[in-house]
Formats: C-alpha cells, structure tokens, sequence
C-alpha cells in the first residue's frame, strides 16, 4: 500500500490526537500528518488520503479547514482515494452532528473522488446529522466523550475496511 497523507484541521488539540492515534493501526510510517493551517499543498503528492474535521457552530468545518476549502477544490481528485474523518460532541451539538464532514464529502463527490469508509450511524445519540448519506455516516465519526478504548475500536474496524479500498 502506498503511503497515506493525513490532512487534519484542529483548534483545540482534539482531532490531532484522533489522527495520531491512526498511528497505531499503520505502525510502519505509513501515514504523513499534515495540519491543514500550513495549507494542502502537498495533497498533490499522495493518492490515499484522509481528512479529518471537528465541526464547529452549526456544523460547519472548522476554520483552517474552511480557509482551504477553495484550494481542495481546485485540485484534480479523480484519481485518488479519501476516508474522512469527523470529531464532533453528540450531545451539545446533536442537532447538525458533525455536519462539517459533509462539506469535506460534498467537494470530493462534486469533483469525483473515490470516497472510503462510510460508517454505520448506530451507538450515537443526535437528532440530526447532514453527513449521513444512504443511512451512513461518510466517514468515521468519532465524539469528544467517547472512551480511548470506543475510539480505538472503531477506528480498527474502519481502518480494516479503509486499508482494503487504498492503493
């Protein structure tokens, strides 16, 4: 499998520890980081990609990730492979949880990208979420009050399914 470029935007540290945790899943340095506030620019040079966002207000991504949104959109995805990620709060912002994923999904969809690892939305609590498509969540979802162990079994079975889709 080639290498997997891991493209994250976090304000307060919390979706940074969910993608260093993917570390634990692709143990030999399979997986470059990227904070998404130095920009995207070098997306270019990797075809297995994953996104990550914690969605903030009403669902929207989060602000280095709503800086780059123009730039994501401008690139040729034809050809590449994404899985998402999205970190949100189930219970504060149940109403449009993890919305901010969808705006990720709908930019690689519009541009038509090869998208990964949709995710069952059962075990949640919330009443809305616009990143549910065909009953699914686009990508993995991961809450703020989730248990390290709930964080790590979940992304082992996405990992596992994600790992079967990357070149």
């Amino acid at each position: 499998m080639e290498k997997i470029g891991v493209f994250y935007g976090t304000t307060g540290g919390r979706t940074e520890s969910v993608v260093k945790k993917l570390q634990n899943f692709f143990p030999n340095n399979e997986c470059e980081f990227f904070d998404v506030a130095k920009g995207i620019s070098e997306m270019k040079n990797f075809n297995n990609i994953i996104l990550a966002t914690p969605s903030y207000g009403a669902g929207e991504v989060q602000d280095d990730w709503a800086g780059n949104l123009s730039d994501l959109e401008s690139l040729d995805l034809s050809d590449k492979t994404f899985a998402l990620i999205g970190v949100g709060d189930q219970y504060s912002f149940g109403a449009f949880y993890v919305g901010g994923l969808r705006e990720l999904y709908n930019i690689l969809e519009n541009k038509e990208a090869h998208v990964v690892g949709f995710t069952e939305n059962s075990g949640y609590e919330f009443d809305d979420s616009p990143a549910i498509k065909d009953n699914k969540f686009v990508g993995l979802v991961i809450d703020d009050s989730f248990t390290c162990d709930e964080v790590l079994k979940r992304m082992s079975i996405w990992v596992q399914e994600i790992k079967k889709e990357f070149k």
